[in-house]
């Protein structure tokens, strides 16, 4: 008896503590010059609040902005490296998010300590253009809102930082969002695509000791939402087949790249099939520190379906080949569109890999047919390209909670 009612008790602690605790946060002193910063769920150190840390601990020096994980690999890098960093869930996590001015996330609040951050400015810096219609979080009943107040994630975005005002006519109407809390700044992670001393990549390093290429090209497809964490046949479905595309690769001094998205579970027959290649390499990482754009700076060509970070990989001016295998499928069960697809990716579409085989030969070859729909497609959905976008930010930051 004694035992049950001790469970019931840390049950109710354990629903009142969190919503008690963030009530309170609406009410303790803030400063202005306190941010707290995270990403992906505290598991990782990417993206755009990877690149608005970095700009803050190196260019404004009076901001004290606080990385804030779960994952101790990620602490450890920050730590090592003398940048302020602390678990999210620790003493200290609690405490500098319950007296942070300013609480930056990239998607959902759970990105820092979501019990401590109400009285505090949200930043939300996105995590891309949407290509794929999103699917609108409901308003909560209003019982469970006052209860789990925490957990109005996709709810309340704060201030949202965008690329270009083409996405934010799309995104604010489908997501709930404040016109006036929109910021059009650009993406701090793409001030590397634009910087005259880009940072240095380690896994091309790894793989040049094996094998000194010329060209590296990327395959990066997006994951099908109905296959989440399922195999998915993007291969041999589509006429697959390793030994041509070594021969393709070996005569240009180039390899391939296959960075298949982490819910995307890879098949035992791909991974026998690349055992018979040196010049294909399944990159397959859940490495904290693993950043796709320090990638994206060293690859030669790009190859992708559907995902939106080609729109990225156009400020660097190199060709793209797309690959809407299962369009149809895509955009009837899957996932619909936000805009028009053959009219926003600059590029020969394949319909399978021989396809993919001849465009690749040919931009191999020096053939870039598409150049100039690449740069119409680039400036419309890249207001900015002056690799400043970390410094808006901040100045915006910096306007909204009033200080200079």
């Amino acid at each position: 008896m004694f035992s049950k009612l001790v469970k019931v008790s840390q049950s109710i602690a354990g629903l009142v503590f969190p919503a008690v605790l963030y009530y309170l946060s609406y009410i303790t002193p803030r400063f202005n010059k306190i941010w707290v910063i995270g990403n992906r769920l505290g598991q990782n150190y990417l993206d755009n609040p990877k690149y608005l840390y970095e700009y803050l601990n190196s260019h404004e020096k009076k901001i004290k902005a606080i990385w804030l994980t779960v994952n101790d690999q990620v602490y450890s890098y920050l730590k090592n490296r003398g940048l302020p960093v602390y678990k999210t869930y620790s003493f200290w996590g609690y405490f500098y998010s319950l007296i942070a001015k300013v609480a930056l996330v990239s998607v959902v609040r759970r990105d820092i300590n979501q019990f401590c951050i109400a009285g505090a400015q949200k930043i939300t810096l996105h995590h891309g253009t949407y290509l794929k219609l999103n699917t609108i979080e409901k308003e909560k009943p209003l019982l469970e809102r006052i209860i789990y107040p925490y957990n109005q994630e996709y709810y309340d975005y704060g201030f949202v930082t965008f690329r270009d005002e083409k996405s934010v006519n799309h995104y604010h109407i489908n997501n709930h969002l404040d016109p006036t809390h929109i910021l059009v700044t650009g993406y701090p992670r793409n001030d590397i695509f634009l910087s005259k001393n880009p940072p240095h990549s380690s896994l091309v390093s790894r793989l040049k000791k094996d094998l000194p290429f010329k060209h590296l090209v990327l395959y990066a497809p997006t994951f099908r939402n109905n296959f989440f964490d399922k195999e998915y046949d993007l291969f041999f479905k589509y006429g697959w087949d390793v030994q041509k595309i070594d021969n393709i690769l070996k005569q240009h001094n180039a390899i391939l790249l296959i960075k298949l998205h982490f819910h995307h579970k890879v098949s035992q027959k791909l991974i026998d099939s690349l055992a018979t290649s040196h010049r294909v390499i399944l990159f397959n990482t859940d490495d904290p520190l693993e950043d796709n754009y320090i990638l994206f700076r060293n690859t030669d060509i790009l190859i992708t379906d559907y995902s939106s970070l080609y729109l990225d990989y156009l400020l660097l001016d190199k060709p793209v080949i797309f690959t809407p295998f299962d369009y149809e499928y895509y955009k009837s069960v899957d996932c619909s569109f936000s805009y028009n697809y053959h009219d926003v990716t600059p590029g020969p579409k394949a319909k399978n890999w021989p396809e993919i085989y001849k465009y690749l030969g040919s931009i191999l070859n020096g053939k870039d047919l598409h150049r100039a729909q690449r740069h119409q497609i680039r400036d419309r959905f890249n207001f900015y390209r002056d690799g400043k976008s970390a410094q808006r930010v901040t100045r915006e930051i910096k306007r909204i909670i009033g200080i200079k």
